[in-house]
């Protein structure tokens, strides 16, 4: 096969190889002249508001948002009754309490709103 000057050269290359491309990337005018000067644009994630207009522009949305899912949840079967609103101690437990109004039947779910399963209404409530 190659013999041992084969070996030395490939083991030399295998040890020297990383360590001269960490050398070379790693250094400081390396970082200068080729990363330094890329211009990333701004990241696209939902940061909160700063100023006081942004807050409000945020509160209006909020609020226009909250009517909208009121109205809609008038207009359907469901009647989601605010757990602040039936006594003091369900301020403490994240429990909305739910009533389907075609057939009564009184159903609680966890908060944010998740609907409970449709296997125990009777199927004249369709």
């Amino acid at each position: 096969m190659g013999g041992a000057n084969l070996e030395l050269f490939k083991f030399s290359v295998y040890i020297f190889f990383p360590i001269a491309t960490m050398y070379y990337f790693g250094a400081p005018e390396f970082y200068k002249t080729h990363v330094k000067q890329i211009k990333f644009w701004p990241e696209k994630t939902n940061r909160p508001p700063t100023t006081r207009e942004d807050i409000l522009i945020e509160i209006e949305k909020l609020k226009a948002k909250k009517k909208i899912r009121e109205t809609h949840v008038e207009n359907s079967d469901i009647v989601i009754i605010n757990r602040t609103d039936i006594s003091p101690h369900f301020r403490l437990l994240p429990i909305t309490l739910i009533m389907v109004k075609r057939c009564g039947v009184l159903g609680i779910c966890t908060y944010p709103f998740i609907p409970p399963p449709l296997s125990f209404l009777p199927s004249e409530a369709f």
